[in-house]
């Protein structure tokens, strides 16, 4: 019998238009691993960690070491409508095309402090 788990990753991954294939070459798990999950997965594991979560008067997020909490968005600075044009436009790139300029970007910050030291 498929758990929550299984049926919610099945339906989620379905419902984004993603194969199995895609989904494990985004998680760097394989494809057969993500068929697992799917299908297979261990009921007793899925409830035995939440029995832990409540035992313990955390969220499973804690457990399992995953942070979902948003980031802060109070910072102490304020970024103007063209950058936040151009930060839109790039997250609308393809995510090879993303890299590649968040490596120019990498390169210009360490050239900068580089030419600030001299």
């Amino acid at each position: 019998m498929k758990t929550k788990f299984s049926s919610n990753l099945s339906r989620i991954r379905n419902s984004k238009g993603i194969s199995q294939k895609k989904l494990a070459e985004l998680t760097g798990l394989t494809r057969r691993m993500v068929a697992y999950y799917e299908n297979e997965c261990n009921n007793n594991l899925i409830k035995n960690i939440n029995t832990m979560a409540k035992a313990l008067d955390v969220n499973i997020s804690d457990l399992i070491g995953v942070n979902n909490s948003k980031p802060d968005t109070t910072d102490n600075f304020k970024i103007d409508a063209r950058t936040m044009d151009k930060i839109k436009k790039l997250l609308s790139l393809p995510k090879e095309e993303r890299h590649s300029i968040y490596n120019m970007i990498d390169a210009l910050i360490v050239k900068n402090k580089l030419d600030n030291k001299r």
